[in-house]
């Protein structure tokens, strides 16, 4: 994970990201043969503060965090804390984990964050035969009234923001590594109930915007908070869009 991305400054707010869509985690959980016993492993790289750990460890699973920023570790390690979860300093290039030693990588919202093509070398590396990575997104639905007002504030505040690699379909790169096979697509909506504060401070956490708005960040924050000064609750839809690959 580049300089680029370092979220030293967003760890705080990042708990207030919608999650992931139950649906899919659970479809998941079937797909990939994950199972809550001491031989199943799953690295959960890039893991943040934990969201997506959190998702898997209530389900029973046993799970190691990956993360190279210290601050999101602080907050993950004290996020997890019931579970006794090991928190590792490592990046989807370099993990530190032994070859062939974990069943399911999972990567929340991260594998947009690093040099991909190389992640999938790393992954397959740690992953035993025929284990299984996974990449996912939690999607703002842009058709949603409210999230297309504030999509517009922010492309006409920051012209040149963008949405990158993490909207994009990622079956081409998975596919290109040739060191996956059986890429299979699994996408679930969810509507979240939200305060008007929560939904702020989750776009606080948003690096990417960081990068685009620079110095005018805050600024931006303080439009979006304004824009919905006559929403103090918010319902808006998400979609979860996770691809799964088998390790050749």
């Amino acid at each position: 994970m580049s300089s680029t991305w370092d979220y030293t400054d967003h760890a705080g707010y990042y708990s207030a990201r919608p999650n992931y869509a139950d649906s899919v985690i659970d479809d998941l959980v079937r797909h990939v043969g994950a199972v809550p016993s001491d031989s199943c492993l799953i690295a959960d790289v890039g893991a943040g503060t934990g969201n997506l750990t959190l998702m898997l460890l209530g389900r029973g699973l046993r799970c190691v965090a990956v993360e190279p920023n210290a601050e999101m570790r602080k907050h993950g390690v004290e996020r997890t804390a019931p579970w006794n979860t090991k928190w590792i300093d490592g990046r989807g290039e370099g993990t530190g984990l032994a070859a062939d030693s974990i069943d399911w990588v999972t990567m929340g919202s991260s594998f947009n964050t690093m040099d991909r093509p190389t992640a999938l070398v790393e992954c397959h590396r740690i992953l035993k035969l025929r284990g299984c990575f996974t990449c996912m997104w939690n999607h703002r639905d842009l058709d949603d009234p409210v999230q297309q007002e504030i999509e517009s504030l922010i492309r006409r505040l920051v012209p040149t923001y963008d949405a990158g690699t993490r909207r994009e379909d990622q079956t081409g790169i998975i596919h290109a590594s040739r060191l996956f096979s059986e890429i299979r697509y699994i996408e679930g909506s969810q509507v979240v109930r939200q305060s008007r504060d929560n939904y702020v401070a989750a776009w606080r956490s948003t690096r990417n915007l960081k990068i685009h708005a620079a110095d005018r960040f805050d600024s931006v924050i303080e439009a979006i908070d304004r824009a919905l000064e006559n929403h103090p609750v918010l319902e808006l839809r998400y979609t979860t869009r996770s691809w799964t690959a088998r390790r050749n």
